[in-house]
Order: structure tokens, then C-alpha cells, then sequence
């Protein structure tokens, strides 16, 4: 995962000496790679042990860790150059629209991956095959994801539910309990309706998942296991389209490691679901 992407997703949770010296290095990344703690600092108008603390909480060992991350992704966009990726705007063409959407997509899917963490992945996929009852919890475009979950294993003769109105989400909650899973999906990971629902069902005993952005947050806070994504948000709010293709990557990675548990009787259900709508096709 980029440098910069890393500051990106966990910005809003910075303190603000913190966020100066964030906005310091996404202007002028490539300045950055050649300056010292010290000089940086001076910048800034922070002290050098607070740069070494902002390169640490970013996950490298110091400042000078971060300064190499920096340098590779600088290079990488100089060999991507004819592949420049930027914000849809009014003035775009059709064509121009088609390219940075999938484009956008398409990142959002790479990022996703870099940010997932295969325990994690593991550890909801054991939970979710051995559960009794999943509920899954979401509103608007996270709630159409949680749709898609709730339909894929429903297809797999998994007790799934997934209610729209976030008032029965929370009533649904009050009944789950130990061997049960919650799955919280909000890219924010702040959706206050959610995070009551998976408070609920965790104090009532069952496992609870969340699916957020990267970085800190209420509901990963509150989950025994956490699923990150990463998405691009742009000009246009384009944001709700690239956290769903992040969120339904995640959703398509827990059905196919749920369904290969037991594929000789998970493929049979598959076939059934398939065969009993075949008469409704023209």
C-alpha cells in the first residue's frame, strides 16, 4: 500500500500537528524524499521526534523507512505516466467518463487487496461456515452490499438475514447470540445505526465483523475481526461507487472461502438455486 494512500485513509484520525505535517508531504512528495527529520520539522514548524512518531504510527520503522516508501511510489507514477488516473469532471467526454470510472474501480479493487489482511479474511471465513445465524448490517449503498451477502448465502443454504430499515436491523440484533455472526458493513465505519446493531449483537454473545476503510474507527473498535478497504473518493462524490466495488470484492472473497469449506455440498445447492429459476427465463 502507497505512502500516500496510508495517509489518506487514516487522515480524519490524525491530531492536527499531525495532519500539518500530512499535508506537507502529499504537496510536495518528492521534496519530501530528499529532506531530513530535522529540515522537514523546520517546514512544518513541528519538532523532529514528532516526524519520527508520524512515520511510525503509519506502520514503518521511522522517517527514514517512510522516505524509501515515498521514492518507490514516486517512481512507479513516473513509469505510469501515460496511465495517469484523474478525477471525472463536468467538462469529461462519454469516453473519458467510461475510462476513469473503470479505472477508479479498478484501483479501488488493487488498493482493497493491498490493505486486506489474509488472518482476518481466514478468520471470518471459519466463523461465518460455522455459524448458526448471520445477520448483516448496512444502510444505503453498504446496505445494498449486505444485500448481495445476505443473497449469495442464502444460495449456499446458509441462515443469512439482511434487513433494509435499520430499526429491524436493530431488533434482528437483540436475538443473535453465542455461535451467531454480525457483519457491519459501513465505509465510514462511524454509521451510527450500525454500530448500535453490532453493539447489540455483541453483547448478546455473537462474533461480530466489521467491513470498513482503512484506518482507525467506532466499528473496528468495537469488532472481533475487522475487514479493511480502500477506495478513491474524487470530484464528483464518485466515493460511493468505489468503497461498493471494494466492499463487494470483500463480500465475493467470504462466499467463495465459505463455499469451498464443503464444495461437493455447497456446489449442489448452487446447481438446485440455478435449476429452480430456470423457468423464468425466456
Amino acid at each position: 500500500m502507497s505512502c500516500i494512500l496510508k495517509i489518506r485513509e487514516i487522515y480524519s484520525e490524525l491530531t492536527p500537528t499531525e495532519q500539518k505535517i500530512a499535508d506537507y508531504i502529499m504537496e510536495e512528495e518528492v521534496e519530501v524524499t530528499s529532506l531530513s527529520a530535522a529540515e522537514l520539522a523546520e517546514q512544518v514548524k513541528t519538532s523532529p521526534p514528532s516526524i519520527v512518531r508520524f512515520a511510525r504510527k503509519l506502520g514503518y520503522g521511522g522517517f527514514q523507512e517512510m522516505k524509501l516508501a515515498l521514492a518507490k511510489d514516486a517512481a512507479l507514477q513516473d513509469k505510469q505516466q501515460d496511465k495517469v488516473y484523474e478525477a471525472v469532471t463536468i467538462h469529461d467526454s462519454t469516453k473519458e467518463i467510461i475510462y476513469k470510472i473503470s479505472k477508479e474501480n479498478s484501483n479501488a479493487i488493487d488498493e482493497t487487496v493491498s490493505v486486506l489482511d489474509e488472518v482476518e479474511v481466514a478468520k471470518a471465513i471459519e466463523v461465518m461456515t460455522k455459524a448458526n445465524n448471520i445477520n448483516i448490517f448496512g444502510v444505503g449503498a453498504s446496505g445494498l452490499v449486505g444485500l448481495d451477502l445476505q443473497y449469495k448465502l442464502m444460495r449456499i443454504n446458509k441462515r443469512a438475514s439482511m434487513y433494509m430499515d435499520s430499526h429491524t436491523q436493530l431488533s434482528s440484533a437483540i436475538h443473535l447470540g453465542k455461535g451467531d455472526v454480525a457483519v457491519g458493513i459501513s465505509h465510514s465505519g462511524r454509521t451510527l445505526e450500525i454500530f448500535k446493531a453490532m453493539e447489540t449483537a455483541k453483547n448478546r454473545g455473537a462474533t461480530t465483523i466489521s467491513i470498513t476503510k482503512y484506518g482507525k474507527n467506532p466499528l473496528m473498535d468495537l469488532a472481533d475481526i475487522n475487514l479493511f478497504t480502500a477506495s478513491v473518493e474524487k470530484n464528483l462524490r464518485t466515493g460511493a461507487i468505489a468503497s461498493r466495488i471494494a466492499q463487494l470484492t470483500i463480500i465475493d472473497i467470504l462466499f467463495i472461502g465459505i463455499a469451498r469449506k464443503n464444495f461437493n455440498e455447497i456446489s449442489k445447492y448452487i446447481q438446485t438455486t440455478r435449476e429452480i429459476v430456470e423457468d423464468f427465463k425466456l
